[in-house]
């Protein structure tokens, strides 16, 4: 039997009368018939302390032409005595109420709450669940969407710097030095400067990137550890609709502790309001943790380090990254290196070069090149790279390779013979070419080619040879 046609009118789903609500939650009673009773309980700032369990009340009239504070105070979810003593306060408040109609809507709502947290994040099975498309990066490489990830260095190397790019480019939209990037709502948490600074800043990328005018990014002077400022953070991510924030730093907003508190312990502290946070709405937030080295890794000239202080930081960070500068003494222009530590969901980027520029007044901009190009920067490459370096700019001996890279000519010479055939060729007169495959068919490709010496930007390093002779570096 086939049934005719009717157009099915739309349903409009009515709010549940209790629900939950960023880190707290609301009860809004409702009639039999399921018509509001005009009234608001908002339940937040929950602290369990034994058996007890406390939290800030928010009691609100919804109805039109009714003044919406009734009543906020901190209350006893878990105590008889605390609902019966309210009841009649309430009542005192509204007449047209009776305190035993405020006893039930009060019991309704502690008992929905207690039962809530009680029961904690339910119990699931994984592995047959649907599959799931990764949200793609909010800026290429450098930030994941919806975790934690890390920039860190030495002070004074670029980091904010970086910070603020990522924040301007994510609110507008705008590529970040070539990079890709989703557009979002930034919030900036600072434990270091103040918002004019962030606010000038933000005016000079603005101009950088050739905006017509700056966006205004939401920001926040943090004070203490943001494990102590979970609900204030969740609610304005919630209220804005974050999609990124800004730690700056990592060092204070983990806290000083109580003296009995382990290094690691904050850390995870941290690690844990960001997660109480993100879970606290329905879309991926992604964090940007702006830390710092220690003194040894600032002293340290080769590799890649780690942040400073508990390892539990780089567990914890599903993609960081460490920040190294490179800059003449006077010189406008910063040369940073950013060299991937972490990467959890992906494989590993290839190092990143960033050039800021502050030529201009008023501006500052930011432009790609190639870590290969500076001595300093170049070091911190693996050795097989830092060879390929030296070699891109045309075939050298072994021991003019060990004198600009540093290395030692039996590692040189090791790294060489690992790779002849696929990075390095060995040259008839004994020195040691780049090969670059031609393109096309491998059929009529032909033999691979020894890349020649190429024009060189002119910021270069002079490095001096055994044999006098000044190679740019």
């Amino acid at each position: 039997m086939v049934e005719s046609e009717q157009t099915t009118p739309a349903v409009t789903e009515t709010p549940r009368p209790f629900r939950r609500d960023g880190l707290g939650y609301v009860f809004e009673p409702q009639t039999e018939q399921g018509e509001p009773c005009g009234v608001r309980m908002r339940v937040d700032y929950l602290h369990r302390r034994s058996d007890e369990v406390t939290a800030e009340l928010l009691v609100e009239a919804t109805l039109p032409g009714v003044p919406s504070h009734i009543h906020q105070a901190r209350f006893n979810l878990t105590s008889t005595t605390a609902r019966n003593t309210m009841a009649k306060h309430l009542a005192l408040s509204t007449p047209h109420l009776a305190a035993s109609q405020w006893g039930v809507w009060l019991e309704q709502c502690c008992a929905g709450v207690l039962r809530a947290e009680r029961q904690g994040e339910p119990f699931l099975k994984v592995g047959r669940l649907p599959a799931q498309v990764r949200p793609p990066d909010l800026v290429e490489y450098l930030v994941q969407s919806g975790r934690p990830n890390a920039i860190y260095g030495p002070g004074g190397v670029g980091k904010g710097w970086i910070g603020t790019f990522i924040a301007v480019g994510i609110e507008t939209g705008t590529d970040v030095g070539g990079l890709r990037v989703q557009p979002g709502r930034v919030l900036y948490l600072d434990w270091e400067d103040d918002r004019y600074t962030l606010n000038e800043r933000v005016r000079m990328v603005a101009a950088g990137m050739g905006l017509p005018e700056p966006p205004e990014i939401r920001y926040r002077e943090c004070q203490g550890a943001l494990r102590n400022q979970v609900p204030q953070v969740a609610r304005q991510i919630q209220e804005a609709e974050i999609t990124l924030v800004i730690v700056d730093s990592v060092e204070m907003a983990i806290g000083t502790g109580d003296g009995s508190t382990s290094y690691e312990d904050k850390a995870m502290g941290l690690f844990g309001a960001m997660r109480t946070i993100t879970a606290s709405v329905k879309w991926p937030v992604a964090w940007l943790l702006i830390d710092h080295v220690s003194d040894e890794a600032r002293r340290n000239t080769t590799g890649v380090n780690k942040q400073i202080g508990s390892v539990m930081k780089g567990n914890l960070s599903r993609n960081a990254w460490e920040v190294r500068k490179d800059q003449e003494m006077g010189g406008s222009c910063s040369y940073l290196g950013l060299y991937q530590y972490k990467a959890n969901h992906s494989g590993f980027a290839q190092p990143l070069g960033f050039k800021l520029d502050f030529s201009e007044p008023g501006m500052v901009t930011l432009s790609r090149y190639d870590v290969r190009e500076r001595l300093e920067l170049a070091r911190r490459l693996p050795g097989q790279e830092q060879i390929k370096a030296v070699l891109l700019r045309g075939p050298r001996e072994v021991s003019d390779i060990a004198a600009i890279t540093g290395l030692k000519p039996n590692e040189v010479r090791v790294y060489l013979n690992r790779f002849q055939g696929r990075l390095f060729t060995k040259l008839p007169d004994d020195r040691w070419g780049v090969l670059t495959a031609m393109r096309g068919n491998a059929d009529t490709a032909g033999p691979p080619t020894v890349r020649p010496e190429r024009e060189l930007p002119p910021h270069l390093h002079l490095v001096t040879l055994e044999n006098g002779d000044e190679f740019p570096f």
